[in-house]
C-alpha cells in the first residue's frame, strides 16, 4: 500500500457520530498506558479530520474520561444507553492494540469483539483500526472462530504490522479490505517542554546526569489460554506457583544487570510502569519494587510516581538516554522520541516491532535472558547510540505517516457510505 495518499478528507458540516472501543478506559486513567496512548491519538486525529464530530466511549469512570478526552463517555454497565448510542453511530471503531489474541485471558477476545457483535446485530457499520493479530499459538480455536465471524463483517481493517495481515489471511478473514498501517500511538503528541521539565524536577531528575536509563518492567505469566486475566488471578490467589518462581528469577536477573549498569557506567535508573491498574493489570509498579529490593544500588533507582497523561509520559521518554523495554509501547515511545532501546521480548508483537524498525539485533527473548546477555545487549546499544538515533528519526516519521492512514481510510469509508445513501 502506498504511503503518499492525501491527508484525510474533511466531510463538511455533518456531525459524524463515532464510537471507539478498546481497553483504554476499562480502568479509566489506571488502564494500560499503550491503550490510553492509542485512544488519545485516535481522538486527536479524528477531531483534526472532521469539522463536526461526536465521539463516544465506554468507561469505568465516564466523568473522568469525558473530562480528560472531551468525549461522550458512558458506563460499561449502562447497556440500554450503549444500545441507543450504537444505533445512532455512523461507525463503530474497534481498536487498536493487540486486539486478536486470547492467550492472556479467554475473556479478552470476547470482550474486545462484544461491541462489534452488538453493532452487527443493530445493523451498524464497524471497522477495525490499527489492530495487532497475534500468532496462531496465541489464539485459541474458539478465538479464531469468533474473530473470523466478526472481522468478516467489517467495512475495512487496518493492522499495525505486516504479519498481522498474514495472520488474518490464515484466519480466513477475506471479505473486508485489509491495510497495513501502524500503531495509532505512533502519532501521540508530546507535552510541552516546560511541563516535562517540571515533571523531571518533581521526580528528582532535574539536575545534569551522566546516563539516565528507563526501564519498563512487566511480570510474565508463562502458559496459554488462561480463563481469567492475570490481575484477577493474583487477587484470587489462584495463579500457578510457577508464575512466582519464574518472576522471582526474572527479577533477580534484572536487578543484577541493572546493578551492573549503575556500577560500570554510573547510570541512574528510572522505572516507568506502563500498567498501574487496580483490577486487571500486571501492576508494573509492584514488579519494579520487587526488582529494586534485590538491587545493591537501589539508591540510584527510582520508580516514576504520579498519574501522568500519555503526552507527559511520552515527554519523559524523550529525556532518557536509553530504554530497556519489556512492553511494546515502551519501545514505540522510545522510537518516536528517537531514544535507543534494548527489547526484552515476551511475545510476537514485540518481535515484530523491533523487526519493523530494523532493531532485531538489539532484542533478546525473555526465555533466553541472562545477566550477561542483557548487559552485553545494553552495551551494544550504547556503543551505537548516535547511529541508532539517526535511524530512529526516519523510522519514527514513517510510523507516523503510516498511522495517519488509519484516519484517512476511515474518512474515505465514511465518505463513500455517505454518497451511497
Amino acid at each position: 500500500m502506498s504511503y503518499d495518499r492525501k491527508t484525510p478528507k474533511n466531510l463538511g458540516l455533518k456531525t459524524m457520530k463515532l464510537l471507539i472501543w478498546n481497553f483504554s478506559q476499562v480502568e479509566a486513567e489506571s488502564s494500560n498506558f499503550g491503550d490510553r496512548a492509542i485512544f488519545r491519538s485516535l481522538v486527536d486525529d479524528i477531531r483534526k479530520t472532521f469539522a463536526s464530530v461526536e465521539i463516544f466511549s465506554l468507561s469505568s469512570d465516564p466523568k473522568l474520561t469525558s473530562q480528560l478526552y472531551g468525549v461522550t463517555a458512558l458506563h460499561f454497565e449502562n447497556v440500554l444507553k450503549l444500545i441507543r448510542v450504537v444505533r445512532k453511530c455512523d461507525m463503530v471503531i474497534l481498536g487498536g492494540g493487540e486486539y486478536i489474541q486470547d492467550k492472556t485471558s479467554l475473556l479478552y477476545l470476547i470482550s474486545n469483539l462484544s461491541i462489534g457483535a452488538l453493532a452487527i446485530v443493530l445493523r451498524r457499520p464497524i471497522c477495525f483500526m490499527a489492530i495487532g493479530v497475534a500468532d496462531e499459538e496465541e489464539i485459541s480455536v474458539f478465538g479464531r472462530f469468533i474473530a473470523r465471524l466478526i472481522l468478516n463483517k467489517a467495512k475495512f481493517i487496518t493492522v499495525r504490522d505486516p504479519q498481522s495481515r498474514v495472520m488474518l489471511n490464515k484466519l480466513k478473514v477475506s471479505k473486508p479490505p485489509i491495510y497495513v498501517t501502524a500503531d495509532a500511538a505512533s502519532r501521540l503528541s508530546t507535552a510541552p517542554k516546560s511541563r516535562v521539565e517540571e515533571i523531571m524536577n518533581e521526580q528528582g531528575l532535574g539536575k545534569k546526569r551522566r546516563l539516565l536509563v528507563g526501564v519498563s518492567p512487566r511480570r510474565i505469566l508463562y502458559g496459554k489460554f488462561n480463563i481469567l486475566p492475570l490481575g484477577v488471578q493474583i487477587r484470587l490467589n489462584i495463579v500457578p506457583s510457577t508464575f512466582y518462581y519464574q518472576n522471582r528469577n526474572l527479577s533477580k536477573v534484572l536487578a543484577e544487570a541493572i546493578d551492573g549498569l549503575v556500577r560500570n557506567l554510573g547510570a541512574e535508573i528510572l522505572f516507568i510502569p506502563m500498567f498501574e491498574g487496580k483490577s486487571f493489570s500486571h501492576r508494573d509498579q509492584d514488579f519494579a519494587r520487587d526488582i529494586m529490593k534485590l538491587m545493591r544500588n537501589r539508591d540510584k533507582a527510582r520508580i516514576l510516581s504520579g498519574n501522568y497523561t500519555p503526552e507527559e509520559i511520552k515527554g519523559i521518554f524523550g529525556q532518557l538516554d536509553m530504554v530497556i523495554g519489556m512492553t511494546l509501547h515502551s519501545l514505540i515511545m522510545a522510537t518516536i522520541a528517537g531514544v535507543p532501546a534494548f527489547a526484552i521480548s515476551y511475545s510476537s508483537k514485540m518481535d515484530r516491532f523491533v523487526r519493523m524498525i530494523g532493531q532485531e539485533e538489539h532484542s533478546i527473548s525473555i526465555k533466553d535472558l541472562t545477566v550477561k546477555g542483557l548487559l552485553t545487549g545494553v552495551n551494544s546499544v550504547l556503543a551505537k547510540s548516535e547511529a541508532i538515533r539517526k535511524e530512529l528519526i526516519y523510522k519514527a516519521q514513517e510510523l507516523q505517516e503510516r498511522a495517519l492512514l488509519n484516519i484517512t481510510l476511515l474518512s474515505e469509508c465514511l465518505s463513500e457510505m455517505d454518497k451511497s445513501r
